[in-house]
């Protein structure tokens, strides 16, 4: 399966989904094996690689922790519209264990997702071929400046008036909190999550990272 995505090849009556400005993003993510997230950063939705340690792809539990330890954030498709960082929820299914990634408003009173954002990260772990160390977003324990400015020239130079839909961005792990100075809103949003047959609860936590781990 390609990783960048021509719009002119999105089905949307295959995947039944309504037809607004979040669908070519949604279809991408659905019909791709890798991470597809919108980066703010470059204005458009993106392929990324899975975090891996030493080479080798980290747990879909351990995601989370990856991110928040070097002030990273997935921005969802929200981001298209919204004028404030919608940053994602990570949570974990108390009902079959997997690590999913909802939409900014799914982890709010509103418990709807605006924009479709959705991944299955215990899938993902096991599809993608894309994988980082990231070893150029130091931890924030290193206390260290991420080396994003050549990343990112390299990505728009090479993608400049592309009509490609989640083109690879090679060396972005996501948004980053040191990008907005002040802001509240710059981290990523994690929870649990309960599943039931006839009700669907989201319960949120910014304090921790999954309990289980």
């Amino acid at each position: 399966m390609s990783d960048n995505i021509d719009s002119s090849s999105l089905n949307l009556q295959q995947l039944l989904i309504p037809d607004t400005i979040f669908t070519p993003s949604v279809l991408a993510q659905r019909q791709s094996n890798e991470l597809v997230v919108y980066s703010p950063t470059v204005s458009s939705t993106v392929t990324i690689a899975y975090p891996a340690h030493c080479n080798a792809l980290i747990k879909a539990e351990n995601v989370c922790r990856f991110l928040t330890n070097r002030d990273g954030f997935w921005e969802c498709f929200c981001a298209l519209i919204s004028e404030h960082l919608v940053p994602t929820h990570i949570v974990v299914s108390h009902a079959s264990g997997e690590v999913l990634v909802f939409c900014h408003y799914m982890g709010t009173a509103h418990e709807e997702s605006h924009c479709g954002f959705y991944m299955n990260l215990t899938r993902k772990a096991k599809t993608a071929r894309l994988f980082s160390n990231y070893n150029h977003i130091p931890t924030t324990a290193s206390k260290q400046p991420a080396l994003m400015t050549p990343i990112v020239k390299a990505f728009q130079a090479g993608h400049a008036g592309s009509n490609k839909i989640a083109p690879y961005f090679e060396g972005y792990l996501g948004e980053l909190a040191s990008d907005y100075p002040g802001n509240p809103g710059a981290h990523q949003l994690h929870s649990g999550l309960i599943m039931k047959p006839a009700k669907r609860r989201i319960s949120s936590s910014k304090e921790s990272c999954f309990i289980q781990w």
